[in-house]
């Protein structure tokens, strides 16, 4: 307690916001209330901007953004996060900006730890993200320059190298990005797989991106992710931008969970030709695909072609359809079935999927002290 005024000590819940807006950079103003996260409630961005910690600037798009006394606050608490020297609002760089920090509140919102600050830190976390503006900081080189990903996403003995496409005619230089991901993540021991994780706004387009009706041919060397896909050896997996897709990476990323919703439907012990498979019971072959693995799901159809299995896809109501597409892409000719996991229910059957409403306390610096931002003058009282 100070003479005219109360000591005022930043919230954790405060501290994450500031924290996830220094990540990004820019702060799509789109997002507040968007992923049910308390970080980004519109009550909590406009109570910031109203403090002083972030301002919201105008360009493509309206963003939230640090402000100095925000960022002087990070700073001095040991949280220090590279800015842009001339920050363009407008552009492929700035909306690069944009699809980076909504990719880093996805993953955190469904668990993930998004602040890991070096390549080395991915060696000791199961469940850790590292984007690319981290490693560039990190490597201190211009290893990552032209490269379209946008982070490498460690979940147990997978890498996933996550990239953006809003349609059929993104594109990347394949050989260069293989090259530069696979570099990266042979320095991370334990890794057993790599998979791809296309994110796009919606899904209404997620099959035109890999499968379109043509695929495009492109000129300088780019080829479209439908070309990539055909291309590399890797799994493809897609992800909305939304709530949706927040659930599904949450239950791609709790350890064990995809084999106790297995568990539920019949024997998990597999037949190696059904292998793509989670479950087997009275003819009837299993797969939780709630991770939109594409890859996988077609290759389980093609397993069971040569079975008297009917193949049972166990799945999130948005990724029925996309399913059902693929299976006429691929002139799919037998019986297909499918168990749509409700969005309430799975959360009631399994809590931990559940939004979370961390409970408030105070913010402290990496040393373990609290935040003090200052005397709030006219809040003074005289209790004793």
């Amino acid at each position: 307690m100070q003479e005219g005024g109360i000591k005022m000590i930043m919230n954790s819940v405060e501290l994450e916001t500031l924290k996830l807006c220094a990540m990004g950079r820019f702060m799509p103003c789109s997002i507040a209330g968007k992923y049910d996260l308390p970080e980004l409630r519109v009550s909590m961005l406009n109570f910031l901007v109203k403090k002083g910690y972030l301002k919201t600037v105008k360009g493509d798009e309206k963003c939230y953004r640090l402000s100095r006394r925000g960022r002087d606050i990070l700073y001095n608490a040991g949280y220090r996060y590279p800015d842009d020297s001339r920050p363009r609002k407008e552009g492929s760089i700035f909306k690069r900006r944009i699809i980076n920090a909504e990719i880093n509140v996805l993953l955190y919102g469904a668990g993930i730890d998004i602040y890991t600050e070096s390549l080395d830190e991915l060696k000791e976390k199961n469940y850790a993200y590292i984007p690319s503006l981290t490693v560039r900081a990190d490597t201190k080189s211009k290893v990552l320059a032209g490269t379209k990903f946008y982070g490498i996403l460690r979940i147990d003995d997978t890498a996933y190298v996550i990239y953006y496409a809003d349609d059929e005619f993104d594109a990347i230089f394949p050989d260069y990005e293989e090259q530069t991901f696979s570099n990266l993540i042979s320095r991370i021991p334990g890794i057993k797989h790599i998979s791809i994780i296309i994110v796009c706004g919606g899904v209404e387009g997620i099959m035109k991106i890999i499968y379109p009706d043509t695929v495009p041919v492109l000129k300088g060397g780019y080829v479209s992710f439908a070309g990539v896909k055909r291309k590399w050896k890797y799994e493809f997996c897609m992800l909305p931008m939304n709530r949706d897709g927040l659930l599904q990476m949450k239950i791609n990323s709790v350890y064990g969970l995809k084999g106790r919703i297995a568990e539920k439907f019949g024997d998990i012990n597999i037949p190696i030709k059904l292998n793509c498979f989670d479950a087997v019971k009275e003819g009837k072959a299993f797969m939780i695909a709630t991770d939109m693995n594409i890859t996988r799901v077609g290759r389980g159809l093609e397993q069971t072609l040569y079975t008297d299995y009917i193949p049972h896809i166990v799945c999130l109501p948005y990724q029925r359809p996309i399913y059902q597409e693929l299976a006429v892409r691929m002139q799919y000719p037998k019986l297909m079935k499918f168990t749509v996991l409700n969005r309430n229910k799975v959360i009631e059957q399994f809590p931990i999927l559940a939004p979370t409403e961390e409970k408030i306390k105070p913010a402290k610096t990496k040393n373990g002290d609290y935040i003090d931002v200052g005397i709030e003058r006219g809040l003074a009282c005289n209790e004793k």
